[in-house]
């Protein structure tokens, strides 16, 4: 996995393309200029904020196995049809405020799909729509996206306890 978090500019994907073992890319928050690698072997993406229309369609038509997809932050995709070529996708996660979610209503392969708790409250009408459309997918606002953090936080009251109860035992 490789994780580049706030890059102010990444201007080529060549160095990305070579590495072919790549599951997990997340480019959060990074400026991104050209085109996404397309890895045959990425399961999990996560798109620059500032991705083009044009650059996310290509990405798309060539999409690999990817299962999770997280698009946060970006006004500059305005239409979620591409979506569609990703059918190996399982779960998505959505910040477009100027997209249509009404695309998603074919995607049956989808078991999460998480919106942006604004756009979420706000388009209540295309919300009950993807939910009829897609009865197999949990649908749920989200907000401050991160898939890893939140793990972590759940350990560690875990690994608290469980030091606790080890240290019990040995009075």
């Amino acid at each position: 996995n490789l994780f580049l978090i706030n890059v102010d500019s990444i201007s080529s994907a060549e160095r990305l393309a070579s590495m072919s073992r790549l599951k997990g890319l997340g480019v959060t928050g990074s400026e991104w200029a050209g085109e996404l690698p397309h890895l045959r072997r990425l399961r999990w993406m996560s798109a620059p904020r500032d991705i083009s229309q044009e650059a996310f369609d290509q990405w798309c038509s060539n999409p690999g196995n990817i299962k999770v997809l997280e698009i946060t932050h970006n006004s500059n995709i305005t239409d979620l049809t591409p979506v569609s070529n990703l059918s190996g996708l399982e779960v998505l996660m959505l910040d477009v405020p100027e997209a249509s979610l009404d695309p998603l209503r074919d995607m049956s392969q989808l078991r999460l799909l998480v919106i942006e708790h604004d756009r979420y409250e706000e388009s209540a009408e295309q919300i009950a729509a993807l939910k009829n459309a897609l009865p197999q997918t949990r649908i749920v606002p989200g907000g401050g996206f991160c898939l890893g953090s939140g793990w972590i936080m759940l350990l560690i009251p875990f690994l608290v306890l469980a030091i606790a109860a080890g240290g019990r035992k040995r009075t």
